[in-house]
């Protein structure tokens, strides 16, 4: 672990922009076991990585019109039990830091019994049409296929 005050910098980065931290495994249940709409998870971490390039995107995306309702930050290395709660609910990845993970709402319950399926929203296509695709993710082959035309 680092000191306190070497890491307050690179927390307040994301807490100032309305990220909220979340340093206990009670917090991360709390707020990611509700799986109300949706929400980002920022794993935030001291390496060059994260101040280069990781907090600055945040920064970035957190600008548009499109965002989550909800973005919460971990901190590797700190907040040691609350970052491997966070990383539970990252179900067929390995840990990594830094890293961000979205949720939406119903999307990831596997009791709606197609594990694997997922959902894409194509916004801009420049030979193509819009809208939504159902996709199914083979991790064995790390491809995905459409799941209404898997011939196609």
């Amino acid at each position: 672990m680092y000191p306190e005050p070497m890491i307050i910098p690179m927390r307040e980065d994301l807490t100032r922009i309305g990220v909220q931290e979340l340093k206990t495994a009670a917090e991360v249940d709390r707020e990611l076991g509700a799986q109300q709409g949706t929400a980002m998870v920022i794993v935030n971490s001291i390496c060059g990585c994260a101040a280069g390039r990781m907090r600055p995107a945040v920064r970035t995306a957190l600008q548009h019109r499109s965002k989550p309702d909800r973005v919460f930050s971990v901190f590797a290395g700190q907040d040691v039990e609350a970052t491997e709660r966070a990383r539970s609910y990252f179900t067929g990845y390995r840990p990594s830091s830094p890293s961000l993970a979205l949720f939406r709402e119903g999307m990831y319950d596997s009791a709606r019994g197609i594990e694997g399926a997922t959902e894409l929203f194509v916004r801009k296509n420049r030979n193509g049409g819009t809208g939504y695709v159902d996709l199914y993710f083979y991790a064995q082959w790390m491809r995905f296929e459409d799941m209404l035309d898997p011939d196609r």
